[in-house]
């Protein structure tokens, strides 16, 4: 071991490891326990919402707001994450569970400021198609 460390470290790193031995014994026992660890199961990978956002999986409609361009490419990733929550088999049988629905959700990139903006007409729409469905 003390010739690894002078190999790896220089040689006074590999005095130090002479010089001090239960040192060398206090790491060989902590390299033990990683090797251990290396060999464990490694825990089943599951998705989840983060609790900023909890509630947006059962969403019908989502808007993100990208007021500027330097907004528009995050927004479009958040987007595309959202929409996937239905489409992904994974993604549906973790977060929304055996009674998880394939409803799909209207996810757009919009500036809400700006009146011609065509995600934020589409947006409007589904509100007035569903404000309509329920009062009828």
């Amino acid at each position: 071991m003390v010739d690894v460390l002078g190999v790896i470290g220089g040689a006074r790193l590999g005095e130090l490891g002479r010089e001090h031995p239960e040192l060398l014994e206090k790491m060989r026992t902590r390299l033990g326990g990683v090797a251990q660890a290396r060999r464990a199961p490694q825990p089943d990978q599951r998705w989840a919402i983060a609790d900023s956002y909890a509630g947006i999986e059962h969403a019908q409609l989502v808007v993100v707001n990208a007021r500027h361009d330097g907004q528009r490419q995050a927004a479009e990733q958040l987007v595309a994450d959202i929409v996937r929550l239905r489409k992904d088999n994974d993604l549906l049988a973790d977060i929304l569970g055996p009674r998880g629905s394939r409803i799909p959700i209207t996810a757009v990139t919009a500036n809400m400021a700006d009146p011609d903006d065509p995600a934020r007409k589409k947006a409007l729409a589904r509100v007035r198609r569903a404000i309509r469905s329920a009062s009828s």
